[in-house]
């Protein structure tokens, strides 16, 4: 995928080549970015949260998600790690309802 961003200065689309490199991307306007998510393998998952600062998509948190033993249903057994880049905050061992909510549009369940 290609995207463009308005730039007022030019009063022109840019392009954002950063853009092409994001897996899966999904807009979400209404926490003004752009979720990807990756599946690593059967039993973990992938997320990160860029947002466009100057021109460029930065990378701003990531989420991992990932299944530990034999409980049914599915999503009883996830748990999630959260890691905020530039606070560099880790939160682990987290269930569903206790992430952020902007990465709900993007993780199952």
């Amino acid at each position: 995928f290609d995207a463009y961003v308005w730039n007022p200065n030019t009063e022109h689309y840019d392009k954002i080549e950063e853009f092409k490199d994001i897996p899966n991307p999904k807009i979400s306007d209404k926490y003004k970015c752009i979720l990807s998510r990756v599946y690593v393998s059967s039993a973990e998952n992938e997320y990160a949260k860029y947002v466009c600062t100057n021109g460029h998509l930065i990378k701003v948190a990531e989420l991992r998600q990932y299944w530990k033993g034999n409980i049914y249903p599915e999503r009883d057994r996830a748990v999630y790690e959260e890691h905020f880049i530039k606070a560099n905050v880790w939160k682990r061992n987290l269930k569903l309802n206790q992430i952020s909510d902007f990465w709900k549009p993007v993780v199952p369940f």
